[in-house]
């Protein structure tokens, strides 16, 4: 996975788009952090729908040492806030 900095993603926008919309993800950093990971629209919507079932589904397993982590981390993610631009990436199969 590529790292830009914002300053070359804000110069390059259009060529950094095409890029992602071909399948890579960049990193884009700010002051040497990293700052967001550019995924084409139709990998966004996947981890999506991947959230949404993980939640509405009770896992196989009970090992609260495993499951716990999991868990902690898909309950911070919110998918309301995905930003999923369309484009002509093309969309992995369905669940």
């Amino acid at each position: 996975m590529e790292r830009i900095t914002a300053t070359e993603a804000r110069l390059g926008l259009a060529r950094v788009l095409d890029r992602v919309d071909a399948g890579e993800r960049i990193t884009i950093t700010r002051d040497g952090t990293d700052a967001a990971v550019l995924v084409a629209s139709w990998e966004a919507e996947l981890l999506a729908d991947l959230v949404e079932i993980w939640r509405e589904r009770q896992p196989p397993y009970t090992d609260d040492e495993v499951l716990r982590p999991i868990l902690e981390a898909l309950a911070r993610i919110d998918v309301s806030e995905l930003i999923v631009m369309g484009g002509g990436g093309r969309r992995s199969a369905g669940i």
